[in-house]
């Protein structure tokens, strides 16, 4: 199910927004593309490696989606917050 994410901006920070970015749905949507493929492409190895190094795992993931999925069925409970603790959640975006 798709999750709808809603940002609400002042008349100012939307002319200091565009002051910026020419577009900036496209530009928040690109930088949330570029984030969740990162944590994508971490969630991916760590499942991978998990797998390689457990004897009674007879098949891997074949894809992004099924190795997010797989990740998170194994895992206690439900993870709040940022579980990439080498990630610094603060950095600046590339311009």
């Amino acid at each position: 199910m798709p999750t709808t994410v809603t940002l609400t901006l002042t008349e100012a920070q939307d002319r200091a927004f565009r002051f910026i970015a020419l577009d900036p749905h496209e530009w928040i949507q690109n930088c949330v593309d570029h984030r969740l493929k990162t944590a994508e492409e971490k969630i991916w190895e760590l499942q991978c490696e998990y797998c390689l190094q457990n004897p009674e795992i007879s098949t891997m993931p074949t894809s992004k989606s099924q190795a997010i999925d797989d990740y998170f069925a194994r895992l206690p409970g439900e993870l709040l917050g940022p579980q990439f603790p080498e990630v610094d959640p603060n950095a600046p975006f590339p311009t």
